[in-house]
């Protein structure tokens, strides 16, 4: 909701960092769902504990949820 905010004044909002905002959280999200299925296959062998690799992912997502509230908060003053 907050990108509709810049259809009344476009030149007011930075479109890059809208951009970054828009694709960071899914891609994060997209890559942790990758490392955890890689981190599972190559575990099975050596049977290690996986939950840290899970863990991570969320972590990453949430920060980079964070992330995007910050750089949508920048680029729409």
């Amino acid at each position: 909701m907050s990108v509709a905010a810049c259809s009344g004044n476009p030149a007011a909002c930075n479109d890059d960092l809208l951009g970054w905002a828009f694709y960071l959280t899914p891609a994060t999200a997209a890559l942790g769902v990758l490392a955890t299925i890689f981190g599972l296959i190559v575990r099975i062998p050596w049977s290690l504990p996986s939950w840290w690799i899970p863990s991570l992912g969320i972590a990453a997502t949430i920060i980079a949820f964070a992330v995007s509230v910050l750089l949508t908060d920048i680029a729409i003053p």
